[in-house]
């Protein structure tokens, strides 16, 4: 039997994967380290050193998301992604996503507020969820210069929806219809922001995995950008 020949965005796709998975320990052990420094648990520190500290921490975390996200990419595209709803307190697990983020959100000095309206359970695939609304606020914080990221999360009917806000650089309508594909970054914006493309499409292959809606509203450049998914509440 012949061997598959990969197409280049397969190639590339597996190559982000593999080392990907070779990073993901060494970050969260950096992250953790940074943890216990600022916790003191090694003793006092000054407080710019703390500073540079916290900016390890965020930087860690920055990059082990992006490995987080590349290794969902590769799961997806090779068919080894399973969808497990359970009953989850969605609201903690949301609070601990922004609590995540708001150390990014307040270096740039963006304002990050979340209304979250739901019951003590909710019957959802926690890592989906998790992982649909963490690269969305993050991808907002990311292409928000200045202003807030607001995120909404409520029960509407036999669905949950959440929206995250910004008022950042806004879609044009071309932009709209690439938004999705794989590696990704907008013609303008790809020299400006970490990344290599692959978190919308995550979003995107998940919604579809849990078959959600996801719809983008954006009035134009600079006028911000409003994600919508609404999630069915029995699969």
């Amino acid at each position: 039997m012949k061997n598959k020949i990969l197409s280049p965005e397969e190639l590339t796709t597996n190559a982000i994967a593999l080392i990907a998975h070779q990073l993901r320990s060494s970050l969260g052990g950096i992250s953790s380290a940074s943890d216990l420094l600022l916790q003191g648990d090694y003793g006092k520190f000054s407080t710019g050193a703390k500073e540079m500290i916290q900016m390890i921490k965020i930087r860690s975390d920055r990059m082990l998301s992006l490995a987080e996200t590349s290794i969902n990419a590769a799961r997806l595209e090779s068919g080894v992604f399973d969808l497990r709803p359970e009953n989850i307190d969605l609201a903690h697990e949301i609070k601990m996503i922004l609590a995540e983020l708001e150390p990014l959100a307040a270096e740039k000095k963006i304002k990050l507020t979340a209304q979250i309206v739901l019951p003590s359970r909710v019957f959802v695939d926690r890592e989906i969820l998790r992982n649909m609304i963490f690269n969305l606020t993050d991808n907002a914080i990311k292409y928000t210069a200045r202003g807030k990221v607001s995120v909404l999360c409520r029960i509407e009917g036999d669905h949950l929806k959440f929206e995250v806000a910004d008022t950042g650089e806004g879609l044009t309508a071309e932009e709209k219809k690439m938004l999705f594909q794989r590696f990704h970054r907008g013609r303008e914006t790809k020299h400006k922001h970490d990344g290599v493309g692959l978190g919308l499409y995550v979003v995107k292959k998940m919604a579809d995995a849990a078959k959600a809606q996801i719809t983008v509203q954006s009035r134009g450049k600079n006028k911000g950008t409003t994600f919508r998914v609404l999630v069915p509440l029995k699969i």
